[in-house]
């Protein structure tokens, strides 16, 4: 498609919707109803696109988009960046930074092309970007670090939201195709092979939010990815630990998780039972030793199962759960090993919650599906962000949506006026 073809949809978006059709369109957005495209949208975006937009527009129309207006308005708030209020040289940027991740998140959601996106840019964060700048805003890697602290903040918003006793984390690993860069496309299709990435997270378990995450070449082993991953963890589990901890001292707080994460509780019940077996002393004794005391639960599986992400948890104040290597016969091994592997033994109902991590997997396939657009590392790192952004973002607007239906279902009793 032309620049030329592009340019009557443009010229009236430049008014931010002010104008003719779009007036409306906007209009509409404002009352709350469903979304009215322009008038003559589909011819300006060519035959080639027709109809894989026509699955798109039908679910614009028939959605209200105060979802997506309540996604602008939570990258808004989240936005943060360190340039922001610092002198620039050169020429100011064309558009607002928070915008355009705003529409990068949007290209998430709803997993619309970008040309379509630029038809809905006006309506939505009220500037008009062409598909390309959006495109650069998504896979532009100075501002992945924005994005991970966005997503940091979004996990301690619903471990205020709705609190346990304790860190559970699992951690694992995907595979997401990418468009190799090296190969052309004929060795690619005589190879009957597509190249692909690992996509390592480490989760909430229940809540299902991502903590940490890591793009990796698809042969690199997960073992010493878990330390990479936990490692610049270190201060955010303490700070989880402790929101959590005030959190519950609510009596409206915990009547709520007991309401929504039922089985949470019940696996923290039966892991305080048993700490208290032999097998576990040793283990705790160094996490007192380190942290004070035991902060949470790591599970993973026989990948992770080694000395070091051992230690590493044990510093950290989580108590790994790793499912054991078999062990050659008459080969030795360290004590804090065989620890692990006979807390595991009398532990091992506890790993099945694992299984949980393969939810947030789901989802994200769900979501974005498993292909990474970009070819250089640097914007798939930054893509990959987005992604773990977004599902981060979508996750906690369900967690309160479900909180506000519990807490209508089982409303607080009013408490009584104390005498003076």
């Amino acid at each position: 498609m032309t620049c030329e073809e592009r340019e009557v949809p443009r010229e009236g978006a430049k008014s931010c919707g002010r104008s003719g059709d779009a007036a409306s369109a906007a209009k509409g957005f404002r009352a709350g109803r469903a979304l009215t495209l322009p008038a003559g949208g589909e011819t300006e975006m060519g035959e080639d696109h027709r109809r894989r937009e026509g699955y798109y527009k039908s679910y614009f129309r028939a959605r209200k988009p105060r979802f997506l207006l309540l996604v602008v308005s939570l990258v808004g708030l989240l936005f943060d960046s360190p340039e922001r209020d610092e002198p620039r040289r050169g020429r100011p940027p064309t558009y607002p930074l928070w915008r355009l991740v705003a529409l990068a998140v949007i290209k998430q959601v709803t997993g619309c092309s970008y040309i379509f996106l630029e038809m809905l840019a006006p309506f939505l964060v009220g500037i008009a970007p062409d598909d390309n700048t959006i495109w650069r805003a998504a896979t532009n890697p100075e501002l992945k670090p924005i994005i991970d602290e966005m997503s940091r903040t979004v996990v301690k918003a619903a471990a205020r939201l709705l609190p346990l006793p304790l860190v559970l984390l699992a951690t694992d690993s995907t595979g997401l195709t990418v468009r190799e860069k090296e190969r052309s496309m004929v060795a690619m299709r005589k190879a009957k092979k597509r190249a692909y990435r690992k996509l390592h997270v480490t989760t909430t378990l229940f809540t299902n939010l991502i903590l940490g995450h890591r793009l990796t070449p698809g042969s690199r082993n997960d073992s010493p990815v878990y330390r990479e991953l936990l490692e610049p963890l270190g201060g955010l589990i303490g700070e989880l630990h402790t929101l959590q901890k005030r959190a519950l001292e609510d009596h409206a707080t915990r009547r709520r998780v007991e309401a929504l994460l039922g089985s949470a509780l019940s696996l923290v019940e039966r892991l305080t039972e048993l700490l208290g077996s032999p097998s576990a002393q040793p283990l705790l004794n160094r996490i007192r030793r380190k942290t004070g005391e035991l902060l949470g639960l790591s599970l993973g599986d026989a990948a992770y199962f080694n000395l070091k992400n051992l230690k590493l948890s044990l510093e950290l104040g989580l108590l790994p759960l790793f499912r054991p290597k078999n062990r050659p016969e008459g080969e030795k091994e360290s004590r804090l090993l065989a620890r692990l592997r006979e807390f595991f033994s009398e532990a091992e109902e506890l790993y099945g919650y694992r299984g949980l991590v393969e939810a947030v997997f789901g989802n994200m396939w769900f979501r974005t599906g498993t292909r990474l657009a970009s070819r250089k590392e640097e914007a798939q790192e930054a893509e990959a962000s987005i992604m773990c952004f977004t599902h981060n973002l979508i996750t906690l607007i369900h967690l309160v949506e479900a909180v506000r239906s519990t807490d209508a279902a089982n409303p607080q009793p009013a408490l009584a006026p104390q005498a003076r």
